[in-house]
């Protein structure tokens, strides 16, 4: 089954100046967020299998979530699950792992959600701007659960 790209939301961080930008389809968050301050949008129902979300990952076919799979999936396999990580309602979820991985997508988003956990998100290398940054950005948020999950690239 094939999806196609209706929108890309982009976040422009200046690292890749030489990046392909498709007027038609790709949107600058910022200038999104900026037109919609407080804006509240509606949930809208949609059929069990329709896709949440289709992440493209290192090889094919991209993997395709639904609503009706997601859920349950994610409540019962879940890292801040007690009978894997440990974690709990109320507590802080800490995720360091690569934002092009499902399980950061998954684990990181879904599943401490669906505990009723926080999540803070690092997205950078673990020795910038400094090699005790993970440890510090725990301390400094509480966080009870740390996830990562390896880099494909070197450092």
């Amino acid at each position: 089954m094939n999806f196609p790209e209706l929108c890309v939301l982009v976040i422009q961080r200046g690292l890749d100046e030489a990046m392909p930008w498709e007027p038609a389809r790709d949107v600058d968050y910022r200038e999104a967020a900026s037109a919609l301050p407080g804006a509240r949008i509606p949930c809208a129902a949609v059929e069990s299998d329709a896709p949440s979300c289709i992440l493209y990952t290192a090889g094919p076919p991209p993997a395709r979530r639904d609503p009706a799979r997601l859920r349950p999936v994610m409540r019962w396999r879940s890292p801040p699950r007690a009978a894997h990580l440990g974690g709990a309602a109320g507590e802080t979820f800490f995720s360091t792992a690569d934002i092009g991985w499902v399980v950061r997508h998954s684990y990181t988003v879904y599943g401490p959600l669906l505990q009723g956990m926080a999540t803070v998100i690092y997205e950078g290398l673990p020795v910038r701007p400094d090699p005790g940054v993970w440890w510090r950005i725990a301390e400094e948020t509480a966080s009870t659960v740390m996830f990562s999950s390896p880099r494909r690239s070197g450092y």
